[in-house]
């Protein structure tokens, strides 16, 4: 589980040589161990041991099992015909060096983990577009000199707790632009290119950056972070016009704003992030089709997780705003309180637009299959991750069941409607659908890509000569 990615990438790599048809069958059997493999971390997340100097906590494995298995999906999903085995292979690199990111319990096996990672995603984003490559080798950068300077200014070795206030900011902006929370940055600077399969690892890093590290609740950055989601929400509905490069900001800020504003909300907030993510990767490879499961999964309507996440931080932010407290710190509650329902409100409006769109080009079936499954996903992690985690603050386990039903009885009018002979009206699009491209960098672009890579690589191993040498094990 920790490092078998890096076997199937071996294997990816071993599979260059062979014929085309069969190399497409080695990629899909190591697509769906992976597949297996990360859901298998967020099932056993309260019992993973440790092993070395590796040990996964549940939050952490539930946010790094669920990305492991959509980077495994795209691999499998997405329309990359020849370019699928290399992808692959870079992906179980990237997938291993995230699992030990998250699991690393001293600094130094987190710095050289988080480097395997950046090398891997650099070499993808290398040939995916120098905006992306350049703003995923910043935040990478932007990190190691955050944990670096921890271990200086505390002289220990172990993982930290909770970062510094001084290192606080740098934190958070790095984890940003590694999420995707820059229009055509970071993840989303690789939409529709080979690179996009490691997209969610790419979120996870930032999630799991700010929920190991950051002392949370921060409802004023949560508020700032929402009100990033409705604008993106709002400048998308007001246009009529959807880009996934665009609209992608629009889950990633919306669980990241859930995961600043409420601790208990962390798992749920970020998975919503992820599979939301995800569902933008697929996007470009399903425009013509998906277009219900895909609106369902961006609206944030029940049962989805994204719902759940919801109704736990709206609960916490009620209590918090009518408590007696700092007056700041209650005046930050009520503007989360507030933006909330807002949030949601443009939630089913991007999702009302998304269902009623229309793009040029055609789809893959497979990229519109895995948007179906995503859907069907984030409706069944709520419920594996029992009614008290998810639907606690709706109401425990009869809220559970009252969705449950609810489902059944949807389900059952689809089917109805489905098998119908009379005519069916469909309505016209509401909304267009364009990918734009990435913000077009002069040729200094990579060589500060380079040098950014090579800063944090030699920032990484100063410290790891310098403990070797102090013997912090």
């Amino acid at each position: 589980m920790f490092l078998g990615h890096a076997v199937l990438a071996l294997v990816l790599l071993a599979s260059s040589r062979t014929p085309d048809p069969v190399r497409g069958r080695i990629v899909r059997v190591a697509g769906w161990v992976g597949v297996a493999s990360g859901l298998w971390m967020f099932a056993t997340r309260d019992s993973l041991p440790a092993w070395r100097g590796l040990e996964m906590g549940a939050q952490e494995a539930a946010i790094v099992g669920v990305a492991v298995a959509c980077t495994w999906g795209l691999v499998m999903a997405l329309d990359l015909a020849t370019d699928r085995w290399w992808a692959g292979a870079l992906a179980g690199v990237a997938a291993t060096a995230t699992v030990g990111f998250a699991a690393g319990r001293w600094t130094i096996l987190i710095l050289l983990f988080l480097g395997c990672g950046s090398v891997a995603m650099a070499l993808a984003a290398s040939r995916s577009g120098r905006a992306g490559w350049l703003s995923l080798a910043a935040s990478d950068a932007g990190l190691v000199a955050v944990l670096v300077a921890d271990v200086v200014s505390r002289d220990e070795w172990g993982a930290p707790g909770n970062l510094d206030d001084l290192l606080l900011v740098p934190l958070l902006v790095s984890g940003a632009v590694r999420a995707g929370l820059f229009v055509r940055l970071g993840p989303l600077g690789v939409l529709g290119r080979p690179a996009a399969v490691m997209a969610p690892l790419a979120l996870a890093v930032g999630l799991v950056s700010v929920a190991r590290w950051v002392e949370r609740p921060l409802p004023l950055a949560g508020a700032g972070v929402l009100l990033l989601a409705i604008a993106i929400a709002a400048w998308c509905v007001l246009r009529r016009s959807l880009d996934p490069g665009i609209a992608g900001v629009w889950p990633v800020a919306l669980g990241g704003a859930l995961l600043l504003t409420s601790d208990r909300a962390t798992v749920p907030a970020s998975i919503a992030a992820v599979v939301g993510m995800t569902i933008v990767c697929l996007w470009p490879d399903a425009i013509e089709r998906g277009r219900l499961s895909r609106a369902l999964v961006l609206s944030g309507l029940a049962p989805t997780i994204v719902f759940g996440a919801i109704g736990i931080t709206a609960r916490e932010a009620f209590v918090r705003a009518t408590s007696d407290g700092d007056a700041v710190d209650v005046a930050a509650w009520v503007v989360v309180s507030a933006l909330l329902p807002i949030a949601f409100a443009s939630g089913v409006a991007i999702g009302i637009y998304s269902a009623r769109s229309k793009g040029p080009g055609g789809y893959h079936p497979e990229a519109v299959f895995m948007t179906w499954v995503l859907l069907g996903s984030s409706i069944v992690a709520g419920f594996a991750m029992g009614p008290s985690e998810v639907y606690g603050a709706l109401g425990g386990g009869p809220a559970a069941v009252t969705f449950g039903v609810a489902i059944a009885l949807g389900a059952a009018a689809a089917l109805r409607a489905a098998t119908s002979t009379g005519e069916v009206h469909r309505p016209a699009a509401s909304c267009s659908v364009m990918l734009g491209s990435p913000p077009r960098l002069g040729i200094w672009a990579p060589a500060l890509a380079i040098a950014l890579l090579v800063g944090g690589a030699s920032a990484t191993a100063w410290i790891t000569v310098r403990g070797l040498q102090q013997g912090f094990l």
